[in-house]
């Protein structure tokens, strides 16, 4: 068995999930700096097996990593063991440990299964692996300094623990604490015994006087039990007078409380009625005030809306006036504009002939000049050139000078042309999108939105005087119903009043059941013609109050209701239940039923009814049976109203049904009207919406038609630019093509000019240059008229825009201020107009409830006046009944007092009876026997005197034991019980002595054997470390002192007085180990462990450890830095000795199994024999392992 694989998170200094799977199952070495979490490697491996104590929240807290002031919330260390081997009593190849904790919890888990600590530790004891018992398989640094500091007397305890003496001891203090709690039971055994036997003696005089005793207490008995016998009968004779005395009055006071009842609850109703007058007076008293508080408020709205309709009008006024005085200006100034327009366009007009007779000048100007320079070029006055070469070679630079000036010059005078089509179609765009808007604001102007306002605001006034009629017509109907609903309730509480006490409530809890099956009272199930109700009402009396039912099972049901209802009210109520089933009938039961009773006009003829055994009833409601019996003779029909009532009730109830289907239609018209308003007041906010929205367009036509002007009067200004350059260009292309034509003509010439002119071209020449003087004077007057009508077109541009920028844009502005403030007065006006017209119809309403509500508090203040004498009437009354249901109580008490006084006597008879019954379990033949030779015919008196004597008899043997003869046997049985017991103690202590003796042995052989084994182990692993020393351990006998010699032979001789002797208590007889060592080959000079230096102690210690360890035989051996303090000598043999642990040598002397070796180390030598290596670091404050293969690297690296 090996431990392959470790897991662990969140534990210690380890963060991050770390996992170590190759886990060799020889030597692994884990090296790192301090601080890196080496040590924490060992801990987390002990924290699974069991150890680290994680027991409250401190210790586990400890346990979680923690870096920064950030805690981890859980941490776990998982294991997994090769069991290939079964060393681990499981059924399984691989067995995998899990322990996981939080600040709270703490769970173990095996092979993923939750179990207990204890089952884990049970598991890893059987495979010899475990934090309970044995630790040293888990070395820790301070295990090693430890050992080297021991004393003698720690080694024998080191000794003892491992060798498991400490079980002997506990068996041992055990067994001694068994033997001293039965020699504590022995002595008490004794005393008790003692204590017995003296109670026997006692108990055999107390048998005698009891004898006599008990004839005295049998007679006294049975005279007690005549006495008491007699007492019961005649008190419950008595009892029962008084429950008939008390059931009548309770009679009475049931009749009292009903009436109480009823005027309480008549009184109450009273009371409520009045209370409501009160509310509705007080109502109406504060509507009152409220009301006057609001006809003030309108008024003052009122008179201030007035006022402010004369201030708005004054201001309309002002505003139209204003609107007149801008328009006019806006049309004077729109009409400049149109002439300065006019005056621009014939001004271009002109300039547009002066320029085309400009350019038609020029043009003749620059053929003549073309014409006067070929002449003088031929006399000889132009320019001269060498040959006809060099000439045409000079004119040949000048016709592409001027091809070239031709080709930018068509070409600007393109661009020009497509910017000429561009304004010209830009203005005609803009001339028609002026028009447009002018046509929408000549459409706008004709369109009238001030009526449309107008017509909406009258609508809503009207709508709004319907809604105030309606609600009106609401007020009455409710008012009306309000009437209707006192009048039924009234009618229904005259009903009730005449129904039997208790019957309405009960009728009513009856009723709020949720029992199925009632239908109601008879009366409601009646229709009976207006001129035979009273003979009915008559006939039927009371019954009409009765409640039908389906049957006899729905009628039990509602009395047991009733009953549990009645004890939980703790008053009476009272129901009188028919069930349908009995009121069922045919025709035959119709007309048996019309033959037993007759209605009659009179009693005169209802006497004639008695020899056909007929009951008559007349119309008025006068009644003869058919024996003969008249009741009536005159009946007054006010007191016979239930019918008549209950049927005025019902048809009330249609009359409110009518009433609330008209206020249901009414408010439902109510609602109609108010969504119309709604509607309309919405379709006056879109009316106003749209005229700003018009008016907002408007103006903004307006200043697009400005704007559009505007820019016409650019483009144009911009047109007559471009047709001016137009011409320009074409004049210059006209003259550049004359030009080349000419230049081209004399290079085709062959000859150079000769210098000397023709008559006729000397007179072309004189004539062409008086052209040329003449056309000069003409251009040049031109070009002053040209300029002239260029200032004047500027003059006229500068004042169009003036007026299309500046006088026009603020006169519509102006306009458009003034409409706004015109349409808002408007509303204005119309808003208070309307405002002013629903308060005048508020005011009339307001005027109209206060004339109502001052009627209305003089009736209820009457009213209450009358309904407050009625509530003192009633009061007295309750008073006077309560003082009668008083009275009643209290005779009613003081029987049930006297009853209780008597029955009490009944209770303590029975008691006596029972108590001497109790007291004559097995003699009562013996009493009854007494009893009968009393006889009846003895007087109490009597009795009594012989009870006296009896008791003064039994006086004289005051302390006579009623149970001497059953104490006796009990305490005879107890003394020989006690007896077989002190002997079973005997026998036990013995066995215990012997015990006690063998365990002594037992533990004083397991120390000798564990010494001897681990002091060979400890000799042949100190001889590995330093071969050439050696070492032995020695086992210190404790002397036994002479005192401590008398002292002993005292006890003994002490305990041979006793008849069964305890064992003695022997003392250790080691006192402690002592080792002794040498590190050369001198045998003779052994040193013990205070005269060693540290790194000697070191290695003693080491050696100790292994030897436990060896003669243990662990499976795995757990070594946190152990060689730290062992010189490099040393720590070379304790490699070996490492070594030799995972591979032992099979031909040694029974060689140990191999064992899994993990260990820490700073030094490179244990390095040399590890299986496999681990570097540990610390990185981002969290612990890292990993795999290392280069041991020698690493420690040249660190």
């Amino acid at each position: 068995m090996h431990l392959k694989k470790l897991s662990l998170k969140g534990y210690k200094t380890y963060r991050d999930q770390t996992t170590i799977v190759d886990l060799h199952a020889g030597v692994n070495v884990f090296v790192g700096l301090n601080g890196s979490g080496k040590s924490n490697i060992f801990s987390a491996i002990r924290f699974a097996l069991g150890g680290e104590g994680a027991t409250n929240e401190q210790q586990r807290r400890a346990l979680l990593y923690e870096s920064q002031g950030h805690q981890a919330a859980s941490a776990f260390v998982e294991i997994t063991f090769d069991n290939s081997d079964g060393r681990i009593p499981v059924d399984k190849a691989e067995v995998v440990l899990r322990r996981s904790i939080t600040i709270a919890t703490d769970t173990y888990e095996w092979n993923g299964k939750s179990v207990q600590k204890a089952e884990v530790d049970s598991w890893l004891e059987g495979a010899g692996l475990s934090t309970k018992q044995n630790t040293y398989c888990i070395v820790e640094r301070d295990k090693v300094v430890s050992l080297t500091s021991m004393s003698d007397g720690d080694r024998l305890d080191l000794l003892k623990e491992v060798s498991g003496a400490h079980i002997y001891d506990v068996r041992r203090g055990e067994s001694l604490k068994v033997l001293e709690n039965t020699r504590k039971k022995r002595e008490h055994i004794a005393e008790v015994m003692e204590d017995i036997r003296e109670k026997l003696e006692r108990l055999d005089e107390d048998q005698q006087e009891l004898k006599i005793t008990r004839g005295l207490l049998r007679e006294k008995v049975a005279i007690e039990s005549v006495i008491a016998d007699r007492e019961k009968r005649q008190c419950k004779e008595r009892v029962k007078e008084l429950e008939a005395e008390a059931s009548e009055i309770l009679r009475e006071l049931g009749g009292e409380r009903a009436v109480l009842a009823d005027i309480s609850d008549n009184a109450d109703k009273e009371k409520g009625e009045l209370d409501e007058l009160t509310k509705d007076l007080n109502e109406t008293i504060r509507r009152l005030r409220f009301l006057a508080k609001r006809r003030e408020n309108l008024s003052a709205e009122y008179a201030e809306l007035s006022a402010s309709c004369e201030g708005n009008k004054h201001t309309e006024e002002q505003n139209t006036a204003s609107i007149s005085v801008v328009k006019e200006r806006l049309e004077e100034a729109r009409a400049e504009c149109v002439e300065v327009t006019n005056g621009l366009i014939e001004k271009r007009e002109q300039l547009k002939a002066l320029l085309e007779k400009q350019n038609s000048v020029r043009s003749e100007l620059a053929a003549l000049n073309g014409k006067r320079e070929k002449l003088a070029a031929k006399r000889g006055s132009g320019p001269s050139y060498e040959s006809v070469a060099d000439r045409n070679e000079i004119l040949k630079t000048k016709v592409d000078a001027k091809s070239k000036r031709l080709e930018e010059v068509e070409a600007l005078l393109a661009k020009q042309m497509e910017q000429l089509e561009r304004d010209e179609q830009e203005i005609g765009r803009l001339t028609d999108e002026i028009a447009r808007l002018e046509a929408e604001s000549e459409a706008h102007a004709e369109k009238n939105i001030g009526g449309d306002l107008i017509d909406a605001e009258k609508s809503i006034i009207d709508t709004q005087d319907a809604i105030r009629e309606k609600s009106k017509e609401i007020s009455a109907l409710k008012e009306e119903l309000e009437s209707i609903v006192r009048e039924r309730q009234e009618l229904l509480e005259a009903v009730w009043r005449t129904a039997p006490p208790a019957v309405r409530e009960g009728y009513t809890w009856l009723m709020e059941s949720g029992i199925d099956g009632i239908h109601g009272l008879l009366i409601e199930h009646l229709d009976i013609l207006e001129q035979y109700r009273l003979s009915a009402e008559v006939t039927g009396g009371l019954s009409l109050f009765n409640v039908l039912v389906d049957d006899d099972k729905v009628g039990e049901e509602c009395l047991n209701f009733i009953r549990e209802k009645q004890v939980e009210m703790g008053k009476p109520l009272r129901v009188t239940l028919t069930p349908l089933q009995q009121i069922e009938f045919s025709l035959t039961d119709l007309m048996g039923a019309a033959l037993r009773h007759v209605l009659i006009p009179d009693l005169e003829i209802g006497s004639k009814l008695t020899s056909y055994k007929l009951d008559g009833v007349t119309e008025d409601g006068d009644t003869i049976t058919w024996r003969g019996t008249m009741k009536g003779g005159f009946i007054d029909p006010g007191r016979y109203t239930r019918l008549r009532n209950w049927y005025r009730a019902e048809d009330l109830q249609l009359d409110i049904k009518r009433a609330e289907d008209r206020i249901n239609q009414a408010e439902e018209e109510l609602r109609q009207l108010r969504v119309t308003e709604a509607e309309l007041v919405e379709l006056l906010i879109e009316l106003r919406r749209t005229a700003q929205s018009q008016l907002n367009a408007e103006a903004g036509r307006v200043r697009q038609v400005t704007e559009h002007r505007e820019a016409l009067s650019r483009l144009r200004n911009s047109s007559e630019m471009s047709s001016r350059l137009q011409r320009e260009y074409n004049a210059e292309v006209e003259q550049l093509k004359l030009d080349i034509s000419a230049i081209k003509s004399e290079m085709k010439t062959k000859k150079l000019a000769s210098g000397a002119l023709t008559t006729g071209e000397t007179k072309q020449l004189e004539d062409a240059e008086a052209s040329i003087k003449e056309n000069a004077a003409q251009a040049a007057e031109l070009t002053s008229q040209v300029t002239d009508l260029e200032d004047a077109i500027a003059r006229l541009r500068a004042r169009e825009t003036s007026l299309l920028g500046t006088r026009i844009r603020v006169l519509q502005e102006q306009l458009k201020s003034l409409q706004f403030s015109r349409a808002d007065v408007d509303v204005a006006r119309m808003e208070s107009g309307r405002r002013r017209q629903w308060l005048a119809g508020q005011l009339t309403d307001v005027e109209q409830e206060i004339a109502l509500l001052e009627e209305r508090q003089v009736e209820l203040q009457e009213t209450k006046t009358s309904k407050g004498k009625t509530v003192e009437n009633l009061g007295a009354e309750v008073a006077d009944l309560e003082k009668a249901i008083l009275k009643l109580k209290e005779s009613y008490e003081e029987k049930r007092n006297d009853i209780a006084d008597y029955q009490e006597r009944v209770n303590i008879a029975d008691a006596k009876l029972d108590e001497i019954g109790a007291e004559l379990s097995g003699s009562a033949e013996r009493i009854e026997d007494e009893t009968r030779k009393i006889g009846e015919s003895t007087t109490v008196r009597e009795l009594q005197r012989r009870l006296l004597e009896c008791k003064a008899e039994l006086d004289g043997h005051p302390l006579v034991n009623n149970k001497a003869l059953e104490q006796f046997s009990q305490f005879d049985a107890q003394y020989k019980e006690l007896l077989l017991s002190q002997e079973e103690m005997d026998s036990g202590q013995v066995a215990i002595d012997n015990l006690i003796a063998k365990l002594d042995g037992e533990k004083d052989n397991n120390i000798i054997k564990s010494f001897a084994q681990i002091n060979e182990h400890f000799a042949a692993t100190f001889k590995e470390l330093v071969p050439n020393g050696s070492a032995r351990m020695k086992l210190l006998k404790r002397d036994l002192v002479p005192e401590h010699v008398e002292m002993h032979q005292g006890r003994e001789d002490e305990d041979e007085d006793h008849e069964l002797g305890a064992a003695d208590t022997v003392d250790e007889k080691y006192a402690g180990v002592s080792i002794e060592v040498t590190f050369s080959a001198d045998q003779t000079r052994m040193r013990k462990m205070h005269e060693l230096g540290g790194s000697q102690k070191t290695v003693v210690a080491v050696a100790l450890l292994f030897a436990i360890l060896r003669s243990e035989q662990p499976p795995l051996y757990l070594l946190d830095e152990v060689d730290a303090a062992l010189d490099a000598q040393y720590r070379e043999a304790f490699a070996r000795l490492i070594s030799s642990v995972t591979n032992p040598n099979p031909l040694a002397h029974r060689p140990p199994p191999p064992a899994q070796v993990i260990c820490s180390t700073f030094r490179p030598e244990l390095c040399s024999v590890a299986d496999r290596g681990y570097e540990v670091s610390m990185d981002n404050r969290s612990s890292r392992i990993a795999l290392l293969t280069d041991f020698d690297e690493y420690f040249a690296r660190v």
